[in-house]
């Protein structure tokens, strides 16, 4: 359990806030985006754990099974987001399953009461932009449609805002956890 926290405290930080608008734009536009969005979940995770370095092809595996979902979500998503997105967090979900059975010896850097509540204020930021997506689609389908009637007020505020709120609310989730796991650990 404590190693699957520490994996999915990485993810959630690593696809979340530390995901820039600059380095999702940078993996729309091929592999060199891919490898530094791949790059920084592999060193987020090796941060999170004590002597990482025993621990390198089983970071370097986790690193690729994530570049490739990540490699196939761009590849085949195309006008609605949401299937997309829910199908590649599963899988996320399920690879970092997989790699936590492989790594049954690691000693995470912080103790399950840590990584449990880092987790929930983490998936915030995922959330919040999980919402954006929904909007984006909904704004989407009714451009398409042509509708000048659109009037959902909420829907269009989320189509506009979700994001920059998700990206806000994950720097002060990152510098949080930052903060507080310095006290922990130190």
């Amino acid at each position: 359990m404590t190693i699957f926290a520490t994996l999915l405290l990485a993810h959630l930080l690593s696809d979340f806030p530390l995901q820039t608008n600059r380095i999702f734009h940078m993996k729309l536009q091929g592999h060199k985006g891919l490898a530094l969005h791949t790059a920084i979940h592999v060193l987020v995770t090796a941060l999170l754990i004590r002597s990482f370095w025993h621990f390198w092809p089983v970071l370097l595996l986790l690193g690729m099974l994530h570049y490739l979902t990540d490699w196939a979500k761009l590849r085949h998503t195309h006008e609605s987001l949401a299937p997309g997105f829910v199908i590649d967090q599963g899988i996320h979900l399920i690879t970092l399953a997989f790699i936590a059975s492989l790594m049954s010896s690691i000693t995470p850097v912080f103790p399950l009461w840590f990584l449990l509540s880092a987790n929930l204020l983490a998936s915030v930021p995922a959330l919040l932009t999980f919402g954006y997506v929904l909007a984006t689609d909904k704004c989407r389908a009714q451009a398409q449609h042509n509708s000048t009637s659109f009037n959902n007020h909420t829907v269009r505020w989320a189509c506009n805002r979700l994001l920059p709120i998700s990206q806000k609310t994950g720097w002060v989730v990152v510098i949080t956890l930052v903060a507080v796991g310095l006290l922990i650990v130190v």
